[in-house]
């Protein structure tokens, strides 16, 4: 059987609780942050 990575994203999303995926997006703003101060 096939999957969709669409599907596969959607089952992962609706599983993992949405206060991961904020601090996840949290976390990549301060590393963006980071970098484009040291540059």
């Amino acid at each position: 059987m096939l999957l969709n990575k669409g599907s596969i994203l959607k089952q992962l999303i609706s599983v993992v609780p949405w206060d991961i995926w904020s601090l996840l997006f949290l976390g990549l703003w301060l590393l963006l942050f980071i970098l484009y101060t040291i540059h």
